[in-house]
């Protein structure tokens, strides 16, 4: 037992703590480490825990496009989504072939014709 005492006495000793200016070797007792132990479980656990999905209220309230495209090549589109927010204008996000998302600016007449003959063929397809 003494033998286990004296190995565990020993390692303590050699921790080296590092200096700016220099190097030197402490002895602490196993009390006085709780401290280091408690710093060491919280950098843990701030490392290892779940990540947040959860963004920020600024985040959350900001808007999607802060500033719009007039030009953008039809045939690079692969998809456009709507977005209608309380805090933020009518946006029109683009998502292009190359998988890069752009704000299109909604009074663009492309855009307009583009939306008449979206909304034409949906009612075609609900009377029938």
């Amino acid at each position: 037992m003494a033998e286990r005492e004296l190995r565990h006495h020993t390692e303590i000793r050699t921790l080296t703590v590092t200096d700016k200016s220099h190097t030197h070797s402490e002895s602490h007792t196993p009390g006085m480490d709780i401290k280091v132990v408690a710093l060491v479980a919280l950098l843990a656990v701030a490392v290892w825990s779940p990540e947040s999905h959860a963004k920020p209220i600024s985040l959350v309230e900001r808007c999607w496009c802060r500033s719009t495209l007039n030009t953008v090549p039809q045939r690079s589109i692969r998809e456009i989504k709507f977005l209608h927010t309380p805090s933020c204008p009518f946006q029109v996000i683009a998502k292009l072939k190359n998988n890069r998302e752009v704000c299109i600016n909604p009074k663009t007449k492309w855009l307009q014709q583009y939306l008449k003959n979206a909304i034409s063929k949906i009612k075609k397809k609900q009377s029938t």
